[in-house]
């Protein structure tokens, strides 16, 4: 029956074909899990509805991701981050918001000059400057770890720019307790640097209570790209610590709606800290998170998103109630 040996041929191709398409799978898998990596980001990009630009920006060529419509919101990665931490939470902000969630000078994709300062005093003054550039006067602003402590100290120098003020599991302040990573710092290793794909491991086991899923060969890959950094983040850290000034110790913060929020399980920053910016934003809703770590963004994207957008809210709120005169 030649209908029959027909069909029978067809559906022998398909099957080849589909183990064709398993194999050249599995083989972009084996070689290139940077490409597969890179596909990864584009889908949570794409997902989030943010585009990938570039600025130049106080001698720096800086890498970020913008997208959405409304109010502008600035996100702020954490030490040896990137922006592509952020586009899992902002897939649940970009219906009613801006998005800019830029590489930090030094970090990601933007560039690095070994002449120039990445201190924090130097990171505001970029900030602000790369505000100019976008077009945008005051915004949002959330920032994570570092980023947090960024956003803090650009609030602080520029309160006129600044809506509301997002500190998630932030640095900043003294620290008022210990943790894993305080420890190994005081004993002279730096947690935050890999030598090795196993440092990078298990430094990525510290930022979460539960991992994101993550290929086992992108992990190495994301390994080894923390690994050749090594030597340029030391020295990015090194100033920073240099230059650190709590900011408790210095002039106070701006009276604006603030959110501080932090995983409970934090291996990096502890959560005590949390205590203390609430007492230095005195306009702070303070959240802890239950079995949440130190990337509270990436771990639970969803609730934080919804606290991010009850602050803008309520930040929004206050700017449209009228202003009272003491003018009689």
């Amino acid at each position: 029956m030649p209908y029959l040996c027909c069909a029978a041929t067809i559906k022998s191709m398909w099957i080849l074909l589909a183990i064709l398409c398993i194999l050249a799978a599995a083989a972009f898998y084996q070689f290139r899990p940077d490409l597969v990596y890179a596909l990864a980001m584009l889908a949570e990009r794409e997902r989030a509805r943010l585009r990938s630009a570039r600025v130049h920006v106080a001698g720096h060529d800086l890498a970020y991701l913008r997208g959405g419509t409304g109010e502008p919101v600035l996100l702020l990665h954490g030490f040896g981050a990137d922006r592509y931490h952020w586009p899992r939470m902002a897939v649940h902000l970009t219906r009613q918001y801006e998005v800019v969630a830029p590489d930090l000078p030094g970090f990601g994709e933007s560039s690095c000059h070994a002449e120039a300062s990445y201190a924090l005093p130097a990171q505001v003054e970029r900030l602000s400057t790369l505000l100019d550039a976008l077009g945008l006067d005051a915004v949002h602003v959330v920032g994570n770890s570092m980023g947090g402590h960024l956003a803090a100290a650009f609030a602080r120098a520029h309160p006129e720019r600044v809506r509301s003020l997002g500190l998630l599991d932030a640095a900043g302040v003294d620290p008022q307790g210990t943790t894993e990573f305080h420890e190994a710092l005081e004993g002279g290793t730096n947690l935050l640097l890999a030598d090795s794909r196993q440092d990078f491991r298990r430094l990525t086991a510290m930022m979460f209570v539960k991992q994101p899923m993550v290929p086992g060969r992108v992990l190495d890959h994301l390994g080894d790209r923390a690994t050749a950094q090594r030597a340029w983040y030391e020295r990015v850290f090194k100033e920073y610590q240099e230059s650190y000034e709590p900011l408790e110790h210095g002039p106070a913060l701006p009276t604006v709606p603030a959110l501080v929020l932090w995983g409970r399980e934090d291996r990096v920053l502890p959560v005590e800290d949390a205590k203390v910016f609430g007492r230095l934003l005195p306009d702070a809703e303070v959240v802890i998170l239950p079995e949440t770590g130190h990337l509270p963004m990436l771990e639970r994207p969803r609730q934080v998103a919804g606290y991010c957008r009850a602050l803008f809210e309520r930040a929004s709120a206050r700017q449209d109630q009228p202003s009272t005169s003491a003018n009689t």
